[in-house]
C-alpha cells in the first residue's frame, strides 16, 4: 500500500462549511445562536494561541463561543458553583474547561459537573462511558479529528493494525475505542 497524505486544512475547511450550513438552518428554526462558554483559569501565555484559533472557528461557522476567565485563586467550590450556574442557564449549549488548572483542582471531578448534554470535549465520565459501548453522541475532539481524517483518506480500517502513541483521556483511549469500532488492531505506546 503506497503512503496517502491526509490534507487536514482542506478537510477542515470542508467541515466549517457544512457547520455553518447546520448552524444557520438551527438559528432559523430555533432562533437561537449556539453559545458555547470556555471555562480559563489565571493567565497561562499557551492558552492564548489556542483559544484565539476557537475564536476564530467559531465565528466562521457563527457560533457565539466566550471565555469564562476566573482568577488563578479559585477554588474547586467555586469552580463547582460556576459550572453549575452555566448548566442551569439556558442560553448555554456547550461547557468546556481549558487546562491548566490550579494546584488542588481535580480536572476530572470538575469535568463531571459539566452537564452531560453540555459536555463539549465529551469528557464526562457519562460520555466516555457511551465512547466505551459504541454508543456516543459526543465524542473528544482530537479523537473525532482523526477519524475524521481516517474517513476521509477512504482506508477501511477493518482487520488493519493501528498505533495510538499516548493514552490521555481526551485524545489516546478515546481515539482507541473509536478504531476498535471501526475493527482495526489497536496497539496503544505510552510513556510507562
Amino acid at each position: 500500500m503506497s503512503a496517502i497524505l491526509l490534507d487536514g486544512k482542506a478537510l477542515a475547511q470542508k467541515i466549517q462549511a457544512e457547520l455553518k450550513a447546520e448552524v444557520v438552518s438551527l438559528v432559523s428554526r430555533t432562533g437561537k445562536v449556539p453559545r458555547f462558554m470556555n471555562i480559563v483559569v489565571g493567565a497561562d501565555p499557551s492558552a492564548g494561541s489556542y483559544a484565539r484559533s476557537q475564536i476564530r472557528a467559531a465565528a466562521e461557522i457563527g457560533v457565539d463561543y466566550q471565555f469564562s476567565n476566573l482568577p488563578q485563586s479559585v477554588t474547586q467550590t467555586e469552580l463547582f458553583d460556576h459550572v453549575k450556574l452555566l448548566n442551569d442557564d439556558p442560553d448555554v449549549h456547550g461547557i468546556m474547561i481549558h487546562k491548566p488548572l490550579p494546584k488542588g483542582v481535580d480536572f476530572q471531578v470538575l469535568a463531571n459537573y459539566i452537564a452531560v448534554a453540555k459536555d463539549l470535549e465529551g469528557i464526562t465520565e457519562t460520555n466516555l462511558g457511551k465512547l466505551i459501548l459504541g454508543t456516543a453522541t459526543i465524542i473528544p475532539c482530537t479523537s473525532a479529528a482523526v477519524m475524521a481524517l481516517v474517513a476521509a483518506s477512504g482506508v477501511d480500517l477493518k482487520g488493519k493494525d493501528a498505533v495510538v502513541v499516548g493514552r490521555s483521556e481526551i485524545v489516546g483511549k478515546p481515539l482507541m475505542l473509536l478504531l476498535m469500532e471501526k475493527n482495526a488492531t489497536v496497539t496503544v505506546c505510552h510513556s510507562g
